[in-house]
């Protein structure tokens, strides 16, 4: 691929007329495992933190709220840890139920896009912005959703959480809670396989995930169809 590279630069700037590698096709890479959290912790873990949560645990609110933007939203933690309260725009109507939309998240990057969240996580940002709040946090427009803090007595805050705070947030909470140390991929790709489950149209879920590309998508389809073919066979011995 270096080479590759080197000589299509050569080609643009005119000092050879052409590439034999314009033919030339990458060898596959073999394929990662794909890290998910199964929905019955997911669930699990995010009705426990929801519990914390209205117990105005000020880390479970904040905990509760990654959780779901990851893991409902879909978000990298690089994404999250950008989120503004400029990024949260709220739905101009009132939900019909929990699971109608109730706003949507601007995420910002090289794939800048909207994706949708549900009355849950407008009522986890509401009481994320009302904490900090509480702690003496701004809570502008430019401000960063995620708080974090500096030593364990919980004393001394900071006004943001960088990805890697976000990373080991989930890895603390996911090992606390389900006794598996989750990380923020997993809870990622947990929302991205919700949504193939629901029906939602493979260029519509690679677009709520910023993938550029369908290919992006093979693996969890390849997933989603071994899961199908294992169920399969488990009927067939009963």
């Amino acid at each position: 691929m270096s080479v590759r590279t080197f000589i299509h630069f050569l080609v643009s700037e005119k000092i050879i007329q052409n590439s034999p590698f314009l033919e030339t096709k990458s060898p596959k890479q073999p394929v990662s495992i794909l890290l998910t959290v199964p929905h019955d912790k997911y669930l699990n873990l995010s009705r426990t933190l929801k519990q914390l949560a209205y117990s105005k645990d000020e880390k479970a609110i904040r905990d509760w709220t990654l959780i779901l933007i990851l893991g409902e939203c879909g978000l990298k933690a690089s994404e999250a840890a950008n989120l503004s309260w400029g990024d949260v725009w709220p739905e101009l109507e009132e939900p019909t139920s929990e699971t109608s939309i109730a706003g949507c998240l601007k995420v910002t990057g090289n794939n800048e896009r909207l994706v949708p969240y549900n009355l849950e996580i407008a009522n986890a940002l509401n009481m994320l912005k009302e904490a900090r709040e509480q702690m003496g946090l701004t809570t502008e427009l430019d401000d960063k959703l995620f708080f974090g803090y500096l030593n364990v007595s919980r004393k001394t805050r900071t006004n943001f959480l960088h990805r890697h705070g976000i990373k080991f947030v989930i890895y603390e909470v996911c090992t606390e809670i389900l006794g598996v140390p989750y990380n923020s991929e997993s809870l990622r790709n947990h929302a991205i396989l919700r949504w193939l489950a629901k029906g939602i149209e493979n260029e519509k879920v690679a677009s709520l995930a910023g993938y550029s590309s369908l290919h992006s998508l093979e693996r969890f389809l390849n997933s989603r169809e071994k899961k199908k073919t294992s169920m399969r066979k488990i009927k067939g011995k009963e």
